[in-house]
């Protein structure tokens, strides 16, 4: 539901320009592990692309992997990884 221990909610929007810049990388390797045949990655092309790269952002989409696929479930994030997740999955990663 988005509620914090420490106050702040992980749903709450990203403040920061270093957090904007963030979501676009997320959003940019999304559009790069698809390799063009779409604007979204599916699961594969998400691990292909970012797991075990030592990628600067490789916390991050492992989060945005498992929030899509596995707690924000809908129809048809089990073929993508939704992009709707990265405001909360930059948000945990930074402790909040």
């Amino acid at each position: 539901w988005g509620f914090s221990v420490l106050g702040e909610s992980i749903l709450s929007p990203l403040k920061t320009k270093q957090l904007v810049e963030i979501e676009g990388k997320l959003i940019k390797g999304s559009k790069k592990a698809a390799r063009g045949r779409c604007m979204f990655a599916s699961p594969k092309d998400w691990m292909d692309y970012f797991m075990g790269t030592g990628h600067e952002l490789e916390h991050e989409a492992f989060l945005s992997l498992w929030l899509s696929n596995f707690v924000f479930v809908t129809s048809t994030s089990i073929y993508y990884v939704g992009k709707h997740v990265f405001p909360i999955v930059i948000h945990l990663a930074r402790g909040n």
